[in-house]
């Protein structure tokens, strides 16, 4: 099939969020509006046979996950956008897409999903990237930076309780809204946290499983904060999500596109991987707290192939689950020495023979407390499958 069609779209310079942003909803446009993504340097082209209706079914995914995030589909909890301040209502006056609105436009929620409405008419041209003195414009320029959007700017602090202010002042126009519109009903995942994909995806089913194991987090009401135990968890899901069965019951009262994301995960290789940003919101800035990328690894999926048993993988995750509590909860501290020594010990930093006492004391203690669930099968099946990890992982260090 000949692809006659194009949409070039010249990124943001490295290291702002936005470009993450940018990127993230390249990736959704070329997986949802089934297109194919060619690289030109700091340029991304998109290609497809009929652009319109490509962006149209793009649109369809995008107003699907921002329904799922507002609990339209009554399938989970939802997830809390950040309010529409003053300054950003007063930027939005300019928006030819918006302006005789603005009253209706409450939260980060409203201004997205009213974006993405607009979406095949206002990405239906090239998105052009231009620099003026101390500015940097990306379209017209006609409008300046949402608040969400400007954690760059507020960073550091070079007087003692003054922010600090960048040099560089970025204004947008209505088109390039529309594009980190897109990429925010992806990237937002709660309050207030962004998953970025920062790399342009040359397999459009690697979206899929990025993006399916936040849906699942979402949809099972669970958020894993503390780094490496996270990281595992990640790995125990999307393990899990290789089964149809698990995906299925999460697809139950999803639209056709999201239920495809679901349906076309497959377990990724280490070079895919994305990005948690938190934030922090003083009343009048956003400020980035910390990023830490969740990279696939293949160590983890060998020690969870070895695993084997889907009762042991959700027992595990159930385990891993707890340490969402811990620093309130004496068991769910212990849980996290646990699950953070297991992390280190597939990876050869930690002895087999201490983790798996470490480990199989942790959850006997956890078990009798009536915390969770964990039978003795299981736990051997893990500190099997743990020694036989460690055991690769040292042969490879050596």
């Amino acid at each position: 099939m000949s692809h006659s069609q194009r949409l070039l779209i010249e990124l943001p310079p490295e290291g702002l969020l936005l470009k993450e942003i940018a990127v993230t909803a390249i990736n959704a446009l070329s997986y949802f509006g089934e297109m194919n993504v060619e690289v030109h340097g700091n340029s991304i082209e998109l290609r497809a046979k009929d652009l319109t209706y490509s962006l149209s079914r793009a649109k369809e995914g995008l107003i699907g996950l921002l329904r799922l995030k507002n609990s339209e589909l009554k399938v989970s909890g939802g997830v809390r956008w950040p309010l529409l301040l003053r300054n950003d209502k007063e930027t939005l006056e300019k928006s030819r897409v918006v302006a005789s609105r603005i009253k209706d436009l409450q939260s980060y929620a409203d201004l997205t999903r009213e974006f993405v409405n607009h979406l095949p008419e206002l990405l239906a041209s090239d998105l052009k990237v231009n620099y003026k003195q101390n500015q940097l414009l990306l379209g017209n320029g006609d409008m300046a930076l949402p608040q969400l959007f400007k954690i760059e700017f507020y960073e550091g602090s070079l007087t003692y309780n003054k922010p600090y202010v960048s040099e560089i002042e970025i204004r947008l126009d209505d088109h390039w809204l529309t594009l980190f519109a897109a990429g925010l009903a992806v990237a937002y995942v709660g309050y207030i946290e962004l998953m970025t994909i920062p790399m342009i995806l040359e397999n459009r089913r690697a979206f899929a499983s990025v993006v399916s194991i936040k849906l699942a987090e979402l949809l099972e009401g669970v958020r894993i904060r503390v780094t490496i135990p996270y990281l595992l968890y990640v790995h125990t899901l999307a393990r899990i999500l290789t089964e149809k069965s698990f995906r299925t019951s999460h697809t139950i009262g999803l639209t056709d596109s999201l239920a495809r994301l679901f349906e076309d995960y497959e377990l990724p290789g280490e070079s895919i991987h994305f990005r948690i940003h938190t934030l922090e919101f003083d009343g009048r800035t956003y400020r980035e707290l910390s990023r830490e990328d969740i990279v696939f690894s293949t160590f983890i999926f060998e020690f969870l192939d070895r695993v084997g048993d889907r009762k042991c993988l959700d027992q595990l995750r159930s385990l891993i689950r707890m340490t969402s509590r811990a620093g309130i909860d004496a068991a769910a501290s212990k849980t996290l020495n646990a699950v953070t020594y297991l992390y280190e010990a597939i990876h050869g930093a930690k002895e087999a023979a201490f983790t798996a006492y470490y480990l199989t004391r942790v959850v006997t203690e956890v078990s009798e407390g009536g915390r969770a669930l964990f039978t003795r099968t299981c736990a051997e099946k893990i500190v099997k499958a743990l020694v036989a990890s460690i055991a690769k992982s040292q042969r490879l260090i050596r």
